[in-house]
């Protein structure tokens, strides 16, 4: 039994046609149909990432979302979740005045929300245009990063022309599911793969046998093979083809 790990956004859809789409699933419901196990992981909340899973019909045992804060079976169980302390929101709120135009995304259980609601927090993004993004934002989240390193993890991407910084638990990032459903599944990382674009991306892919879909400088530096499109990965795999690097 083997394990595919695949980003969604830029990877199993490249957005190229829905044409490229149809053949991702087409093999994958033949590597499933072989007895092995798919998870999508995104950095959407689980409401977005299953509205894409029921209108492309695509066959999932497994959701990993909001890079990594949470883990669903198929039928939307949560299998496990990390969660920031009550004291988070009044440590970083006045990052808000820092930015210009910028969106803040509070993310629960299954959605993010706009305004801080009244439910346990998974992360906190902060959301800003490339072009909006002041040096004061910036010098004032690398002293942050450096003062919580032992408690919180602080990581930014960009994705077309839009940068995220967010706010995780310590250790979490899209690493991480993969771990906790390696051990309920009983895989060991020779048979574990995944694959993906954005620097969100990078920690699963260095972390296992990882590959990228296109040239991304972040992702590629770390990828074994780079690929245009996932059902060229999951040929290999089944042929016992592909690189590895455990």
């Amino acid at each position: 039994m083997k394990l595919l790990v695949s980003d969604y956004d830029d990877t199993f859809n490249t957005y190229i046609s829905d044409h490229n789409v149809k053949l991702n699933i087409r093999k994958l419901n033949e590597f499933i149909d072989s007895g092995n196990i798919f998870m999508l992981s995104s950095g959407r909340s689980f409401n977005s990432l299953m509205d894409k899973v029921v209108t492309y019909k695509i066959p999932i045992n497994y959701l990993a979302t909001q890079d990594g804060s949470q883990l669903f079976d198929k039928n939307g169980t949560l299998l496990f979740e990390s969660l920031l302390d009550t004291e988070i929101v009044d440590k970083f709120d006045h990052l808000a005045s820092l930015g210009k135009h910028q969106e803040i995304q509070y993310g629960t259980t299954r959605e993010y929300y706009y305004k801080e609601p009244n439910l346990p927090i998974a992360n906190i993004n902060f959301v800003i245009n490339e072009n909006d993004i002041t040096r004061e934002f910036n010098r004032e989240w690398e002293r942050l990063k450096k003062e919580n390193k032992d408690k919180y993890n602080l990581i930014r991407y960009g994705y077309q022309g839009i940068y995220y910084y967010c706010i995780k638990p310590r250790g979490i990032d899209k690493a991480k599911p993969v771990e906790e459903l390696s051990k309920i599944v009983g895989l060991s990382k020779h048979n574990i793969f995944t694959v993906g674009d954005g620097d969100n991306d990078v920690p699963m892919i260095e972390n296992y046998n990882g590959y990228v879909i296109g040239n991304k400088p972040n992702a590629s530096r770390v990828a074994l093979k780079q690929y245009d499109e996932v059902y060229e990965l999951i040929d290999e795999i089944e042929k016992n083809k592909v690189l590895r690097r455990w």
